[in-house]
C-alpha cells in the first residue's frame, strides 16, 4: 500500500497532505473504535465487585456514546477527504495519460489497441480509485489495531496479550502467499480484460464487414473464447486466493480459541480475574476482524497494482522531443534533407531529399506501399525520421513546438474520422473560437452546406461515431469545411476525392481550389488526372526513393515511372465489366 500510494504522490505531490490527513482521521477513528471496549471493561469490573452504582452507569453509558459520535465524525472526516482526493487523482490521472498521447509519435499508437488504451483510461483508473478509498482505509485501521491494542492489553495482562496475539505470526506467511497469487493472476486478468475490450470494440466497428462476409458468427467465436479465457481467470483467480484466505481465517478465529483456553486455565488458577476473563473474550471477538480485512483489501490493491504499472510504462514512454519555446515558422516552404525513415524494421523513405516552395502545389506519386502518406506525416511530425532533416521555413521542426508547428497546418485525410456530435461541432474542430458565421461560410465554400440544410436538423443532426450516418462524400466534404475553417498556411491533402462520387468530384475540386488559394499545397493522388496543374509532381517508387520530380508535362515526355502510372490509369478508364468476353461467352 505505501509503495502505491508513494508512486501516485509522484504524479500528484500536491495530494500528500491530503493523504496524511486522511490517514490522520482514520487513525483516531480506530482509536475510538476500540476505546469503547474500555468502558466495558469497567462496567465489568464495577458489576463484579459490587460497586456499580447508578450514576456510574450513566457515566460509562455517556463515555461510550461519546466516543461513538467521536468515531462517525472522524468516519465522515476521513470520507469527506478521501473520496474528493480519490477522484482528484484519478481525474488528473486521465488528464496526465491524455497529455502524454497527445505528444507521443503515432508508432506508439500502431503499436496499441483502441481496446487496450480504452481499458486504460477507462477500467484501470477505477481500480485505482477503489485502491485509494476501499484499501487505503482497511490498511491503516488493520496496522492501527495491531499497533495499538496488544499494547493497550499488555497494561491490563500481559500474559493474555501475548496469547491474543499469538496467531499474527501465523498469518504473516499466508499474506504473503495471497499476495504473491494475487501479483501473478491481477497482471493476467489486466492484459486478459485489455484484449476482450479491443475484440469487442473491434467486433462493433467491423461488424458491416463481417456480416457481408459471413464472419459474424466466426468472429464472435473468438469473443467468445476470449470472454471465457477472461472468466477462467476470474475463477482461478477466486478460487485459488480462496485457499490462504480461507486458512487466514481459520488461524483468526483459532485465535478466540487460544484466548479462551489461557484465559480459563489463568482464572482457574486464580491469576485472572473474572471481569479480565470476560474483557478478553470480547475483545477477541472484535481484534481481529481489521485483520481479515486486510485479505479483501489486498485484491483491491493488487487490482490497482497492473494499472499503475502501465500508466508508470506509459508516462515513461519518451514523447516526440520539443524545444519548450521553440520557433514559428515565418514561411512555409517545405524542405526534405537525405530523409530516411522506417516503421520498426520495414524501411519506408530512403535518402529523400526535394523542396517545396511556398505557396506552390505539390503532389505525391507513386505506387502502393511508396511512402507518400508517410512524407506528410513525417511533415506534421507523427512520427520522427530516422535520419536527414525536415525543415518548414527554413527551420527543422524538431526545434519548433509541435502545437505551433500543427497550428499552420491544415489535414484532410484519406479516412475521415468524425467525431460522435453534431456536424456544427465537427466543423468546429477546425477554429473552437470560430461563430456560427464563418462555419457556415466554411460549409458553403466546401459544397455541403447544401445537403446539411436538407437534413431534419441542419447543422445540429448528430453523425454517430465516425460519422456513421453520413456518405463518404458527405464525410469527406465536411472534413474540407473544417480545413477551409482553419485557414491554415500549409495545407495537406491525402487523396481528398477518393470518397466522392463522379457527380460531386467538381464540387469538391472547387472547395480545395477555394482552400489552397495563396497556400502551400502537398496532395497525394491516385487520380491523376487531378493533379496535372499542380507546379511540380514527386514520384516516388516502390523502394521508398525518388524515381522522377517534375511538371506533368514534364514526366510525362521523360517516359518514366510516372508516364507509365499514367498510362496505367488510362487504360484503367476503358475498363468494363465482362470486357474481354466474346458473345458467345457471354450468352
Amino acid at each position: 500500500m505505501i509503495q502505491l500510494i508513494r508512486q501516485l504522490l509522484q504524479w500528484a505531490p500536491e495530494l500528500k497532505g491530503k493523504f496524511l490527513l486522511a490517514a490522520l482521521y482514520k487513525v483516531i477513528e480506530a482509536i475510538f473504535m476500540g476505546a469503547p471496549y474500555g468502558f466495558i471493561f469497567l462496567t465489568l469490573n464495577d458489576l463484579l465487585s459490587g460497586s456499580l452504582t447508578g450514576k456510574k452507569v450513566v457515566l460509562y453509558t455517556c463515555g461510550m456514546a461519546v466516543f461513538f459520535l467521536l468515531q462517525g465524525i472522524f468516519a465522515f472526516l476521513f470520507t469527506s477527504t478521501i473520496w474528493p482526493t480519490a477522484n482528484y487523482m484519478v481525474k488528473k490521472l486521465r488528464l496526465m495519460v491524455g497529455e502524454h498521447l497527445r505528444k507521443l509519435s503515432m508508432g506508439y499508437f500502431s503499436a496499441k489497441t483502441t481496446g487496450s488504451l480504452h481499458t486504460l483510461v477507462v477500467d484501470e483508473m477505477l481500480a485505482i480509485q477503489m485502491a485509494i478509498y476501499r484499501a487505503f482505509p482497511d490498511f491503516i485501521v488493520a496496522f492501527t489495531f495491531v499497533a495499538l491494542v496488544p499494547v493497550i492489553l499488555l497494561f491490563v495482562d500481559w500474559r493474555m496479550a501475548l496469547a491474543t496475539v499469538t496467531v499474527f505470526p501465523l498469518v504473516v506467511p499466508l499474506y504473503i502467499w495471497n499476495e504473491r497469487h494475487f501479483s501473478k493472476y491481477m497482471k493476467k486478468r489486466s492484459d486478459s480484460l485489455s484484449k476482450v475490450n479491443s475484440e469487442i470494440i473491434q467486433y462493433i466497428q467491423g461488424i458491416e464487414v463481417l456480416k457481408s462476409f459471413k464472419l459474424a458468427g466466426k468472429r464472435f467465436g473468438k469473443l467468445r473464447d476470449m470472454l471465457e479465457q477472461f472468466r477462467e481467470i476470474n475463477i482461478r483467480l477466486v478460487l485459488q486466493g480462496d485457499i490462504p484466505l480461507t486458512l487466514a481465517l481459520i488461524l483468526l478465529d483459532l485465535g478466540i480459541c487460544f484466548i479462551l483456553f489461557f484465559a480459563i486455565y489463568f482464572l482457574f488458577g486464580g491469576t485472572l480475574s473474572l471481569a479480565v476473563f470476560l474483557m478478553f473474550l470480547i475483545m477477541g471477538l472484535r481484534i481481529y476482524e481489521p485483520v481479515k480485512q486486510l485479505f479483501p483489501s489486498l485484491a483491491l490493491l493488487k487490482l490497482a497494482e497492473p494499472s499503475v504499472s502501465k500508466i508508470k510504462e506509459l508516462l515513461d514512454t519518451e514523447p516526440l522531443p520539443e524545444r519548450p519555446l521553440g520557433n514559428e515558422p515565418k514561411s512555409f516552404d517545405i524542405q526534405f534533407s537525405n530523409v530516411s525513415f522506417s516503421y520498426e524494421d520495414e524501411k519506408v523513405l530512403e535518402n529523400v531529399s526535394f523542396s517545396i516552395p511556398e505557396r506552390t502545389i505539390t503532389a505525391l506519386v507513386g505506387p502502393s506501399g511508396s511512402g507518400k502518406t508517410t512524407v506528410t506525416r513525417l511533415i506534421a511530425r507523427f512520427w520522427d525520421v530516422d535520419s536527414g532533416e525536415v525543415k518548414v521555413g527554413g527551420q527543422n521542426i524538431k526545434d519548433m513546438e509541435i502545437d505551433k508547428l500543427l497550428s499552420k497546418m491544415s489535414m484532410v485525410f484519406q479516412d475521415v474520422y468524425l467525431f460522435n456530435d453534431t456536424i456544427y461541432q465537427n466543423i468546429a474542430y477546425g477554429s473552437r473560437n470560430a461563430d456560427k458565421d464563418r462555419i457556415i461560410e466554411a460549409a458553403k465554400t466546401a459544397r455541403c452546406h447544401e445537403f446539411i440544410s436538407e437534413l431534419p436538423n441542419g447543422y445540429d443532426t448528430m453523425v454517430g461515431e465516425g460519422g456513421a450516418t453520413l456518405s463518404g462524400g458527405e464525410k469527406q466534404r465536411i472534413s474540407i469545411a473544417r480545413a477551409i475553417l482553419k485557414d491554415a498556411p500549409i495545407i495537406l491533402l491525402d487523396e481528398a476525392t477518393a470518397s466522392v462520387d463522379p457527380e460531386n468530384e467538381y464540387l469538391i475540386q472547387s472547395a480545395i481550389n477555394a482552400m489552397v488559394a495563396s497556400k502551400t499545397l502537398v496532395i497525394i493522388a491516385h487520380r491523376l488526372s487531378t493533379i496535372t496543374s499542380a507546379d511540380q509532381i514527386i514520384v516516388l517508387n516502390e523502394r521508398g526513393r525518388i524515381e522522377e520530380i517534375g511538371s506533368h508535362t514534364e514526366l510525362l515526355n521523360n517516359q518514366g515511372l510516372y508516364s507509365r502510372l499514367w498510362q496505367e490509369r488510362v487504360q484503367a478508364k476503358k475498363w468494363r465489366i465482362g470486357a474481354g468476353m466474346d458473345d458467345e461467352s457471354s450468352l
